[in-house]
Order: structure tokens, then C-alpha cells, then sequence
């Protein structure tokens, strides 16, 4: 963490990317977001800068089942995320149906759909 804590601070914009398994992000994402608890903190003692208003933060996640509310958890934690770093939550790329490992590839929309929301995020197109 103590590489990855400046660079969150440096960002601009950042993609989490998580599969999802029993409505939430990996136990991997979710240990990092929580060691990121000294942002929120932070947060408190010192409110956001106005040079950090526009960082931005976007979710991409893929979930095996076709659950209306597979990705609710995983929003809502990385709405939370993202407000702990300073930065405004853009919007999301869910993809439902993917469970094998490049599944994802069978879903042509879904990659074009992340490298539009890539472009989004570099030239401050978001729209939450």
C-alpha cells in the first residue's frame, strides 16, 4: 500500500475493476478499498481540495448470474471508494452472464462500452 497510496492521491481518474462473486467486489478490491479507510479519515480533518473535484472514478464489473441486484453492493462501496479519494463517481459498466475467465470477450458491446467509458474518464466527459 505504501506504493499505491501516492499514486491514488496523484490519479486524475480510475477505473476499479472487480469480477463480482456473491454480490460484491473480490475479497482482493475490497482489501485494498479498505486500507484506503486512512482517506476517509483524512477526509474529515481535511475536506476536499476544489483542485479535486475533478477526479473522477468509474466500476467495471462482471457477474455470472443475471440477479437484478448483483451489483448493488459492489456500487455502493465503490461510490464510497471514490468519495474517500476526493473524487466524484462518473458511472458504471456492469456486464452480466460472464463467469469463465476471457468470457468477456463474447461480449463485444461490453468492450467497446469500456473503451468509450475510458475516453470519458480522460477527457472529463463523465456523466453520472
Amino acid at each position: 500500500m505504501d506504493i499505491i497510496y501516492p499514486w491514488l492521491e496523484e490519479v486524475d481518474a480510475l477505473i476499479l475493476a472487480s469480477p463480482v462473486y456473491f454480490y460484491g467486489l473480490t475479497a482482493q478490491v475490497k482489501a485494498m478499498i479498505d486500507r484506503c479507510q486512512v482517506f476517509w479519515n483524512r477526509s474529515w480533518k481535511d475536506p476536499v481540495k476544489e483542485d479535486n473535484a475533478k477526479k473522477r472514478g468509474a466500476l467495471i464489473a462482471v457477474g455470472a448470474t443475471r440477479g437484478s441486484k448483483l451489483f448493488e453492493g459492489a456500487i455502493l462501496t465503490s461510490k464510497y471508494f471514490f468519495k474517500a479519494l476526493g473524487m466524484s463517481y462518473c458511472r458504471e459498466l456492469l456486464v452480466r452472464g460472464v463467469e469463465a475467465w476471457g468470457a468477456v470477450r463474447e461480449h463485444p458491446e461490453a468492450l467497446i462500452a469500456a473503451q468509450n467509458l475510458g475516453r470519458e474518464l480522460v477527457f472529463n466527459r463523465c456523466h453520472s
